[in-house]
């Protein structure tokens, strides 16, 4: 059995093909996916947009992967703890997303959040600029 069967049934997913093929994607990716990275690849030839859009809708409601802020014009998303705590910045020009490696912001959140009389469980933040390609 699949490392994604195995989550699928964990989830109480049914095993179909094509949430097995989407789901094998988003396992083998290093960055956030979109519909038209599943688009642009020879696996999803035959499939059809809605199903993608499906099957990764069902995977998000199982909690399997998790929409991020993107400055794109198709949302993207990436697996549920992709490994670790971490943001995300957007390219504004090409609409790249590239996931940062440390987040030193939680001390500083929970110090803010505390002036107000907030106790911080979590933070989301959305950065966007130029990536080196597109400033070339």
């Amino acid at each position: 059995m699949t490392k994604a069967e195995k989550l699928l049934k964990e989830k109480k997913l049914s095993v179909t093909e094509a949430r097995k093929s989407v789901l094998e994607f988003f396992l083998k990716s290093k960055k956030p996916l979109n519909v038209l990275d599943f688009k642009g690849d020879k696996t999803f030839e035959s499939f059809n947009e809605s199903s993608i859009y499906r099957n990764i809708t069902k995977l998000e409601e199982a909690g399997i992967i998790q929409s991020i802020p993107s400055a794109g014009d198709y949302q993207s998303y990436e697996l549920v703890n992709h490994g670790h705590h971490h943001h995300h910045i957007s390219c504004s020009n090409c609409k790249k997303i590239q996931c940062l490696k440390v987040c030193g912001l939680e001390k500083r959140m929970k110090e803010m959040a505390k002036t107000v009389d907030f106790l911080l469980v979590g933070h989301s933040v959305e950065l966007v600029g130029l990536c080196s390609d597109c400033r070339s």
